[in-house]
């Protein structure tokens, strides 16, 4: 970013430099949301696992206490879980910085092709609230469905 403002001088050269460096941006923050995401999925299992192995042990009373469950109401190490979970994830911060480099990238494509700054403007907006919506709807889907699930008995969620 900081070397497109040096560049943005010349046209030529903030236009070269600014259509390699800011798709390249939005791939890279893309495939680090979805590796995010799937991070959080992976957490989630694993955690309920733990659980689930922590509830086997705790039949023994005297070490009970060491393993006993987690309070539901506030999840695992107390982080309350709930649908709008997804806009405070890691992922959650990626993308929506990600939205914004894909609607300036946009906005940028259509101004230089000839549309008045306003409704450049207009597109690159569009795009952002269309790429956070979807990225976040991605986040949603793969999240939210394993918060409201109870965990397979013996440990055996699946990833998908």
């Amino acid at each position: 970013m900081v070397a497109i403002g040096f560049a943005s001088s010349p046209r030529q050269d903030l236009e070269a430099l600014a259509f390699s460096v800011l798709p390249t941006v939005f791939i890279l923050g893309w495939f680090t949301t979805v590796h995010l995401i799937d991070t959080g999925v992976q957490n989630i299992v694993s955690r309920r696992r733990i659980e689930s192995v922590r509830q086997y042990y705790a039949i023994d009373l005297r070490h009970a206490r060491l393993f006993e469950p987690d309070a539901v109401a506030f999840g695992v190490l107390g982080v309350r879980c709930s649908a709008r979970s997804v806009f405070f994830t890691m992922a959650g911060m990626i993308l929506l910085v990600d939205s914004v480099v894909a609607g300036a990238t946009l906005a940028l494509v259509v101004g230089w092709g000839g549309v008045p700054t306003p409704g450049a403007i207009a597109v690159g907006v569009v795009t952002a609230v269309a790429t956070l919506g979807l990225g976040l709807l991605h986040d949603s889907r793969r999240l939210v469905a394993l918060i409201g699930r109870e965990p397979a008995p013996g440990g055996t969620e699946e990833l998908a």
